[in-house]
């Protein structure tokens, strides 16, 4: 686990101007770090960091002590930060620590009207789930068909001269899945129904996923491309619209088959949320619980409200859990590099049926059948 960022980048002197740093991001205040003043008892007090806030009518002075300690705070430093406030004729005092409060100092402060804060690195949880560290697993994967044959087509030819052949060229890309020459008719009614082009690309998209599902979480294929091969057979017989036309004929199709080539890249990230951060803290007033969120990146600081009731995140099946694999599924439009694989295997038969149901577009696999 990443190590947080207080006790690695601040000493006492770096934890004092981090709380003037705190301040200083009001425009209208004056923030001053390390001073010296004669009181009215004529003792000299030492301040680690000194608010003033000028009026019309009225000048607030705000003294502020610094403990960037391995112990927690205990009431005599409370007592010495009342009686500076007193000797200063100031009009609040304000404690900042690492590491709490005793109980009677906690209690005291109160009394005098002292705010005391801790300063603390972000729980895991506060970073969002699952934590400061991400590690999860991306697959990206493409597919390919060729080959692809329509048995036991029957045509009903509409002109007198019968054509030689009637081989169609199917290209897939984004330009052409709505090749209106490839529109398949209602072999009830005759109705438009989707085209051809656009049912070959949910087959893509169930093939690829099909087989991810399969064989995609196998760690041993990690900084690997792993290349699948497979037979498809669609069932077009449940489907209303799978009539093609062109000049020659009225085609019925009630099958389609093609070879069919997935490609699953693997890989692994980690991510560290607070790398590119020069901190993030969490600054918590110890007797009301408020907090606020204090983060800086390349020398800009963002304090944001922290509700400490609502800030914890919660699970549910939502949530992203480290382990997890995030698949990123190509079009069927964008090649795959077949040549750059480094491992082959070869899948089963894939049956695939367009549901009934409405006559929408829907695949569904079914158990191979003995031919």
């Amino acid at each position: 686990m990443t190590s947080g960022f207080l006790h690695k980048l601040f000493d006492w002197k770096n934890f004092e101007l981090f709380v003037k740093d705190l301040y200083s991001t009001d425009g209208n205040l004056l923030v001053e770090h390390d001073v010296t003043e004669i009181g009215k008892s004529g003792a000299s007090r030492q301040i680690d960091v000194k608010v003033t806030q000028r009026t019309g009518f009225h000048t607030y002075v705000t003294l502020i002590e610094c403990k960037f300690w391995k112990k927690a705070v205990e009431r005599t430093t409370v007592d010495i930060v009342a009686a500076s406030i007193d000797d200063l004729n100031a009009s609040k005092g304000v404690i900042f620590t690492t590491k709490g409060y005793q109980q009677g100092a906690e209690t005291y402060a109160k009394s005098k009207n002292i705010d005391i804060f801790v300063v603390r690195d972000l729980r895991e949880e506060e970073w969002g789930a699952p934590g400061r560290n991400l590690q999860l697993y991306l697959n990206i994967v493409g597919g390919q068909m060729s080959k692809t044959h329509f048995p036991n087509a029957q045509a009903k030819l509409i002109v007198q001269e019968q054509p030689d052949n009637m081989n169609l060229n199917i290209e897939l890309s984004k330009d052409s899945i709505d090749d209106e020459s490839l529109l398949l008719y209602s072999i009830v009614n005759g109705d438009t129904g989707n085209n051809l082009t656009r049912i070959l690309a949910e087959v893509h998209s169930v093939v690829i996923k099909n087989i991810n599902a399969a064989v995609g979480q196998n760690n041993e294929l990690l900084n690997q491309k792993l290349t699948v091969t497979s037979d498809v057979r669609l069932d077009l017989t449940g489907f209303e619209f799978r009539q093609l036309r062109n000049k020659y004929a009225a085609i019925d199709l009630s099958e389609m088959t093609l070879s069919f080539v997935t490609q699953i890249s693997r890989s692994e990230l980690n991510i560290d949320r607070g790398e590119k951060l020069d901190y993030a803290l969490v600054v918590q007033n110890y007797v009301n619980e408020q907090a606020h969120y204090v983060s800086k990146k390349n020398g800009d600081l963002v304090i944001s409200a922290y509700d400490n009731e609502t800030s914890d995140v919660t699970t549910s099946n939502d949530t992203f859990i480290n382990g997890s694999t995030a698949n990123i599924f190509l079009s069927p439009w964008v090649g795959v590099d077949i040549q750059s694989s480094t491992r082959v295997a070869k899948s089963s038969l894939l049956n695939l049926k367009i549901k009934k149901a409405d006559n929408t577009l829907g695949f569904c696999i079914f158990p191979v059948e003995s031919r």
